[in-house]
């Protein structure tokens, strides 16, 4: 398996022979590769979006389903405590906030202490994309989100977080 930046780079572009290379070999990473590619510009607004994970419409969510991409859901209620790990052969994570009378109206979303200002609410939902290649990286440990519309908070989440442990 190849490491995911260098195969999506080389999707999007880059020049990396040993990628390449890899591809010709390797089924599973020649559909993720496939699909990188068909994906275009909105994978490249997600590479650049940055580490952390970012909120997403439901019309690049569908993109990403369809391609296969997001591998693990988790859909949150208000108050909700949701248990969550993620895989080793992960591509991308969904979370999935309900979020009470928003309506269409864009509200804000925390993760600890980040913001995302400015989120919008697709059918009362809000969607949150992480790449499972950061998400590995983290201990075991509750997440917090909250959403907020005019600084008044309509709900709170939580991820609680199972890191993913190699075997010895």
């Amino acid at each position: 398996m190849i490491d995911l930046d260098r195969l999506i780079a080389c999707a999007l572009g880059g020049d990396d022979d040993e990628v390449e290379q890899h591809v010709l070999a390797c089924s599973d990473c020649a559909a993720r590769f496939a699909a990188f590619v068909r994906l275009g510009p909105a994978l490249a607004a997600l590479v650049r979006a940055g580490a952390g994970g970012f909120p997403a419409t439901r019309t690049l969510v569908d993109r990403l389903e369809a391609e296969h991409l997001i591998s693990r859901r988790y859909a949150l209620a208000p108050g909700s405590v949701v248990a969550c790990t993620v895989g080793a052969a992960d591509i991308f994570s969904l979370s999935v906030f309900e979020v009470p009378g928003a309506g269409a109206v864009p509200v804000d979303l925390y993760r600890g202490q980040v913001h995302f200002p400015d989120v919008p609410v697709d059918a009362g939902h809000v969607y949150m994309v992480t790449p499972s290649a950061i998400i590995r990286t983290l201990p075991s440990g509750r997440i917090p989100f909250r959403i907020a519309s005019a600084g008044r908070t309509l709900a709170e989440y939580t991820l609680d977080h199972t890191a993913l442990h190699s075997p010895p």
